[in-house]
């Protein structure tokens, strides 16, 4: 079992050793692969060791997978005759490291190193949402990870709160266990902060419509369908392990008014 759900993780990596030739096949392979280990991956849930993945984690896994098989795909047909900064194998190099960073994030059990896989995510976009290397393509790339980053950052620190009030960053221990003091609704709060600029929450959400706008459409695809819910999975895990309630509604309320207002102008 714990071969299979590695697999996830270690699939789109392998499909990297192809990078000299053949590595936008190799990836449509990984990604073929990746859906048929999410498939397969169904009979064997709650998993719950090194690794936590339950059924509702499964939804998330089947979503990354179908999306990236679907965007290395067109990723192929998309890039022929476009002038792009990176070259194609360098493209797919990454969308690779992409892919797996996020299931990485999805399936550790540490909080810890979900973070580490979510900065991982952060590291392998960035050259994606500059892909045209146009003046534009630069500046929205720089804002994203200046933006993101700084969100990454409180996540971190929410993290440190969170091992110093239970001594235990073990996702599965924190969520049977529920905690009630006042370090780690400080922790909660912070880390819908930094979590939440990955998720794109009103007010750090201005990196989202200029990177959706200036990355290739495969990879804009990406970060809708995949790369926020991912981003909001692990946001649910805090809320899981220290909710707050009102905060977390309240958040989502005005996020969902000034997007319908953004809309309307």
């Amino acid at each position: 079992m714990n071969v299979l759900i590695i697999s996830l993780i270690v699939v789109p990596i392998i499909a990297n050793a192809f990078f000299i030739k053949g590595i936008k096949y190799s990836t449509i392979a990984s990604g073929i692969a990746e859906v048929l280990i999410s498939l397969v991956l169904l009979n064997k849930i709650p998993i719950i060791c090194n690794f936590y993945v339950t059924s509702f984690t499964w939804y998330f896994i089947i979503m990354v997978s179908s999306i990236y098989l679907l965007s290395a795909l067109f990723s192929i047909n998309y890039l022929k005759g476009e002038r792009t900064k990176i070259s194609e194998r360098t493209y797919f190099l990454l969308l690779n490291f992409f892919a797996s960073s996020m299931f990485f994030a999805l399936i550790i059990n540490n909080l810890g190193l979900v973070w580490v896989g979510i900065e991982a995510i952060t590291i392998s976009t960035i050259p994606l949402v500059i892909t045209e290397g146009t003046e534009i393509a630069m500046e929205v790339g720089w804002r994203y990870t200046i933006i993101v980053s700084a969100g990454v950052t409180f996540a971190f620190i929410s993290i440190i709160l969170v091992y110093y009030c239970t001594h235990s960053l073990v996702v599965s221990y924190l969520v049977m266990n529920h905690y009630s003091s006042l370090t780690l609704r400080i922790a909660s709060a912070i880390a819908l902060v930094g979590f939440g600029t990955k998720v794109g929450i009103f007010p750090v959400n201005t990196w989202l419509p200029d990177a959706h706008s200036e990355a290739p459409a495969p990879i804009s695809a990406m970060f809708s369908g995949v790369l926020l819910p991912v981003a909001l999975y692990v946001l649910y895990q805090f809320y899981e392990i220290c909710p707050i309630f009102t905060l977390y509604s309240w958040i989502a309320v005005i996020s969902i008014v000034i997007g319908t207002l953004l809309l309307l102008r």
